[in-house]
């Protein structure tokens, strides 16, 4: 996408990083989300008290069940279902900007 940045303007730019950005923020969320899951159902980290104290805290409030799960992935689904399709117009506006380009070119 690099090489296809001077075909957006700054503000598709700038949209495209924000639907990139939200996108590593649900990866993250995802796999903190799955990892503490885990922790909780193997606990075997006992060394490491942050992470202990973590999965106390998650059971104590009841953060990793099945509402706030589907919950979580009700929201992934909406955000993907709006960011997609964004980011993939953003990236068909600038390939079909570069073949203008191009054949302008020739």
């Amino acid at each position: 996408m690099r090489e296809m940045s001077c075909y957006l303007t700054i503000e598709e730019q700038i949209g495209y990083f924000l639907t990139l950005t939200l996108h590593l923020f649900l990866y993250f969320g995802v796999v903190i989300y799955f990892s503490l899951w885990l922790l909780q159902i193997d606990n075997t980290i006992n060394d490491i008290s942050y992470l202990d104290g973590l999965v106390k805290w998650s059971n104590k409030n009841q953060i990793i069940s099945l509402g706030n799960s589907l919950g979580i992935a009700s929201i992934i689904i909406t955000m993907l279902t709006v960011s997609v399709p964004v980011q993939m117009k953003l990236h068909s506006k600038a390939l079909k900007r570069k073949n203008e380009t191009l054949s302008c070119d020739i």
